[in-house]
């Protein structure tokens, strides 16, 4: 394929094989949860949100109450195994 001053673009790319992609996804109302098959085969990190920590951290009064909120909502959605973060 030919680019503007005459480059060329590589139609393949070769990797070494020590080199590893990694993705990243986000899980929300629009994504579907990902499959028990898909979890027993890949490597994953879930992260969660930190509330207490934020709370006890933060000199911020206005911004500690919303983060007690926040925790508070987040509690309520994990009983059904949703959350924030």
């Amino acid at each position: 394929m030919k680019l503007k001053g005459n480059m060329e673009l590589k139609k393949r790319i070769t990797f070494p094989s020590n080199l590893y992609i990694i993705g990243t996804i986000n899980l929300d109302e629009t994504t579907k949860e990902l499959s028990p098959r898909l979890k027993s085969r890949a490597f994953y990190i879930e992260l969660l949100a930190d509330f207490e920590n934020y709370i006890k951290n933060c000199s911020d009064e206005e911004k500690k109450e919303i983060a007690k909120i926040l925790k508070d909502i987040d509690s309520h959605l994990r009983e059904i195994d949703l959350g924030l973060g």
